[in-house]
């Protein structure tokens, strides 16, 4: 199963392309990448590697698109994001070099992440 990535846009599309040619497995779904905004998904990749654990494309990917900085205020262009992967895919170290690049680059940031419970054991 292909990740998928759904942020959820303040405006409208703008030209986006999906960036997905280094992908071996492009997602199914995805919000494209805005090639008219900066990002900061390259500064949580460095951070990732720097924790020992780089970002595989997929990941990459993902930081580059919810990391996109809006030009005209210089805020986060996606404020809520939603990531959906399998089991064992990577979930936990893109989160944790997202928090880390936020705690970093805003000092106060805030971060939160809710688990999702498919079975509960009886």
């Amino acid at each position: 199963m292909a990740p998928t990535l759904i942020a959820t846009s303040p405006g409208g599309s703008g030209n986006s392309v999906l960036q997905a040619s280094d992908l071996d497995c492009p997602p199914r779904f995805a919000t494209p990448r805005n090639l008219d905004r900066p990002t900061l998904g390259p500064k949580c990749g460095e951070i990732a590697a720097a924790l020992g654990v780089p970002f595989m494309p997929w990941q990459q990917y993902v930081a580059d698109v919810i990391l996109e900085v809006d030009p005209a205020t210089g805020l986060l262009y996606y404020r809520h994001w939603t990531l959906l992967v399998p089991r064992q895919s990577g979930k936990t170290t893109l989160v944790v070099a997202l928090a880390v690049h936020r705690a970093l680059a805003w000092g106060s940031g805030r971060t939160s992440s809710t688990p999702r419970r498919i079975a509960t054991r009886r």
